[in-house]
């Protein structure tokens, strides 16, 4: 049975960790006076809560592994310049990437989204590959990605909105993994 000490424990946790990301995400706006843009972050394995991570430029291998997104999850405008990975994280929350530009390659591999995710005008001009998730919760549409660029067949491709783009490149595919 949790104790008063250690529901205060972690919520004193949870406000230090919202600080800790809101001012990782101030140095990575493009507005910021000292950029953290060319830097490499890893969230690994990471418990993220309510994260606002819109317009932040990702330089750098970004990587969010494994890490578990609780609430909303935002990353409106953020631009992936090289890599980026989110293999085996679990969105709880609504996880949405409107107008995300993603121009190395973007691994969104056994990815869970529970809630809705969105990838509204998102841009994908590297490599893009969307497995199954382990659970699926919430069936999303595939759209626009299906029609462009599905190796193979899968009935309830996970985690793209129908209005997100491929810049086609002759090295460039876009998988859904069945």
């Amino acid at each position: 049975m949790p104790t008063a000490g250690n529901i205060a424990y972690r919520a004193q946790f949870r406000i230090r960790s919202a600080i800790i990301v809101r001012a990782i995400t101030d140095y990575l706006r493009p507005d910021a006076e000292y950029s953290w843009s060319t830097s490499d972050f890893d969230f690994r394995s990471a418990r993220l809560e309510d994260v606002d991570f819109d317009r932040a430029a990702f330089c750098n291998l970004p990587r969010f592994d494994n890490a578990t997104f609780t609430g909303n999850a935002r990353f409106v405008e953020t631009t992936f310049t090289d890599r980026a990975s989110f293999a085996e994280a679990t969105f709880t929350g609504n996880a949405v990437f409107g107008r995300a530009t993603f121009t190395g390659n973007a691994r969104f591999v056994e990815t869970t989204f529970t809630d809705r995710a969105s990838f509204a005008e998102a841009t994908f001009t590297g490599n893009a590959v969307f497995g199954r998730p382990r659970s699926p919760a919430t069936p999303i549409s595939a759209g626009h990605v299906r029609r462009r660029c599905l190796v193979g067949k899968h009935p309830s491709a996970t985690g793209i909105h129908d209005h997100a783009t491929l810049v086609p490149r002759p090295d460039s595919f876009c998988r859904i993994e069945p």
